[in-house]
């Protein structure tokens, strides 16, 4: 068996942590919400650190860890609309004084 840093997924994972964080730094009204923070980090987090410990695993066992970490990259998503909603369109909005 190869090793999981080859892998294109870990690779992609990756990235999207490496993402995640950036938004975070570079965003200090985004960053002031801790729990909203944390969890996102910790949803990219579990998608890396999901598939690589389904690669070293029965095949049964991999397919399930692959399904955590798609229920983690679907977690990171929905925080990333949320965050889009209310820190970004909603005060946009507001400012413009638009109702929705």
């Amino acid at each position: 068996m190869g090793n999981v840093e080859n892998l294109r997924i870990y690779k992609k994972a990756l990235e999207l942590v490496k993402k995640i964080y950036q938004l975070i730094k570079n965003n200090q009204r985004l960053a002031k919400d801790f729990s909203l923070c944390d969890q996102i980090k910790r949803a990219a987090v579990s998608v890396v650190t999901n598939i690589a410990e389904g690669y070293f695993r029965s095949k049964k066992q991999s397919q399930n860890y692959l399904e955590i970490a798609s229920g983690s990259t679907n977690e990171v998503v929905s925080i990333l609309r949320i965050i889009i909603l209310f820190m970004i369109l909603i005060p946009y909005l507001y400012k413009k004084n638009i109702q929705f």
